[in-house]
């Protein structure tokens, strides 16, 4: 009889714990951040996280995804693979994320082959390298390819009559698929080429070799892109400056009269209600990305309201998107194409070039 009694209870209790795991596996939707929040990059890695933020708490206060709330939880890649691996790996198998978010190229490009294992999604509102189309069946992305990016800075090259190019460029995946890209449009107008190491602060190096160009093509976050600027300005070097959209902060404005920045075009029809709402909360415009991370928390709840279980597959539920930062459509690689606006420096200002 005791030993009947001892099988009950036994089994009672694995039942409960059963219940137990399956009630808390069901609890939230667990979605990663994996971006920089530290260093020089964290001017675009924080406004992601406060546009991912944003949009967390405005589908949780509708009732969530199938009744289910969003969590999100943020850890920093630092911009490169390592530590955005190490990252995702905590995140994982520590806190059991259903998909990850990340921010830089590098982090996206780590992490990937890692998630497929698991075959977790993997989606990002600003990784912009062209590797990344082939990074997996598992990974999405709501801003273009610097292969778009590349030839829109090799078309203004040549629509402005440039004939010499010199390329100054972040040595990671970013930095260097632009720079790629850069070569196979121009081809022989490159006449150099120079990468330097993230966190670098002497440019004159690289700099001293492109005095004779006509152009200068930059990829740089914003801290490197102003010392390069200030440091060409020492230099005597008077020649213009095509940019790419990482460069795009308030700090370049007192040495960037006349650069020209590329940045995809990022305003859909409710990116000004969205806009009053981030700077109702975080007392700050949004920044560079963050209406593509609002955007892309809303793409993931909605994958995950079509398929709970298996949020890949609920992706491709998620063809077409009409966002704050403009409607997107997911090709085949989980790719878009956007347009890009040309901003230029003016009067210590930034302005659009019509």
């Amino acid at each position: 009889m005791k030993e009947t009694i001892v099988i009950v209870m036994l089994g009672i209790m694995l039942l409960l714990a059963g219940c137990a795991g399956t009630v808390q596996k069901s609890e939230t939707i667990k979605v990663g951040y994996v971006g920089a929040i530290s260093g020089d990059p964290a001017y675009i890695g924080i406004p992601i996280q406060h546009g991912l933020e944003l949009a967390v708490q405005e589908i949780n206060a509708k009732g969530g995804v199938n009744g289910r709330q969003i969590e999100l939880l943020v850890e920093d890649g630092k911009c490169n693979g390592k530590d955005a691996v190490n990252a995702y790996q905590k995140l994982k198998e520590v806190n059991g994320i259903d998909a990850v978010i990340t921010m830089c190229s590098p982090e996206l490009l780590g992490i990937a082959p890692v998630a497929a294992q698991t075959n977790t999604l993997v989606i990002s509102p600003s990784a912009t390298a062209p590797t990344i189309t082939d990074a997996g069946a598992h990974v999405f992305r709501l801003a273009p390819s610097d292969a778009l990016q590349g030839k829109e800075g090799a078309r203004i090259i040549k629509a402005n009559g440039y004939k010499t190019v010199g390329v100054l460029y972040v040595n990671h995946d970013y930095g260097v698929g632009l720079n790629n890209v850069l070569k196979a449009e121009l081809g022989s107008q490159i006449v150099a080429s120079d990468a330097y190491e993230p966190g670098a602060q002497d440019f004159r190096t690289q700099l001293t070799k492109m005095q004779d160009v006509d152009v200068i093509y930059m990829v740089a976050f914003p801290k490197e892109a102003s010392l390069i600027l200030k440091q060409k300005a020492e230099l005597g070097m008077n020649m213009p400056v095509v940019a790419a959209e990482a460069a795009k902060d308030d700090v370049i404005l007192p040495y960037g009269e006349g650069v020209l920045i590329t940045v995809p075009t990022s305003r859909g029809s409710g990116y000004d209600a969205f806009a009053a709402r981030y700077e109702a909360i975080f007392s700050v415009k949004p920044g560079l990305y963050a209406g593509e991370a609002y955007d892309t928390m809303q793409v993931v709840a909605k994958a995950a309201a079509a398929d709970s279980a298996n949020l890949v597959s609920g992706m491709q539920s998620v063809k077409e998107y009409a966002g704050v930062a403009g409607t997107v459509q997911f090709d085949a690689n989980g790719d878009v194409a956007k347009p890009y606006d040309l901003f230029t420096v003016q009067n210590g200002q930034f302005m659009v070039v019509n």
